[in-house]
């Protein structure tokens, strides 16, 4: 037991070392961001989500990797909520400009004014080895073994996707803090996806939209 007793501890330190490694990127979305900017009198709050969009059929599309942020900012006695998209897409795949909002009441039409694409180009190296063993006669019972490495290369282009920061209305804002459920739908090459918001996320959503300074 007493030569137990050092191991449990060391294993119970390098838990909670690789625990607290994890947790502040594990909670990097999701989680509320406070900044000031003095020099301009400006505070902004934000709020980033990832998720993957479900598409209305997994027969013609697969769900699609998602960052959506919701963002608060205050100049001047100013209040200004705004959304913005952004993900990664092959090169000839585009976002249309139309997307909804739906909470539990209400459906709202709306568009993304501008949508950036930034042309990327990468280069992927991977190494295979074959091995070959040939007998070199059945009397001395001798045999070679040949390894054979293969460098594949494999190159493609991809664009990195940002819509502009959309403002939301009075309207829609109140309509998203008192709703229970809140449904945001995208499209792309006119196939829809989809994504329902859970509780928490809906509360960390709510609680930005009251924030009062």
């Amino acid at each position: 037991m007493k030569n137990l007793k050092p191991i449990l501890i060391t294993i119970c330190i390098n838990f909670l070392f690789f625990s607290c490694s994890i947790i502040p990127r594990f909670n990097s979305f999701g989680k509320i961001f406070h900044e000031e900017d003095t020099y301009i009198n400006q505070k902004s709050s934000f709020v980033r989500f990832v998720f993957d969009a479900k598409p209305l059929t997994h027969a013609f599309a697969h769900n699609r990797y998602t960052q959506l942020e919701f963002l608060k900012m205050t100049k001047d006695n100013t209040v200004k909520f705004n959304m913005a998209l952004s993900m990664r897409l092959d090169i000839d795949e585009k976002i249309e400009p139309l997307f909804f909002l739906k909470t539990d009441k209400q459906l709202f039409e709306m568009h993304f004014d501008s949508i950036q694409y930034h042309k990327f180009h990468e280069i992927h190296n991977s190494t295979s080895s074959e091995t070959t063993t040939t007998k070199e006669s059945d009397k001395e019972k001798k045999s070679i073994t040949k390894i054979t490495h293969t460098v594949n290369t494999n190159e493609y282009d991809y664009n990195k996707v940002r819509t502009n920061r959309i403002q939301l209305q009075d309207s829609i804002i109140r309509h998203i803090l008192f709703t229970e459920k809140l449904l945001f739908r995208y499209y792309i090459k006119e196939q829809a996806y989809s994504y329902q918001f859970s509780q928490k996320e809906m509360d960390t959503i709510k609680m930005l939209l009251k924030v009062t300074d």
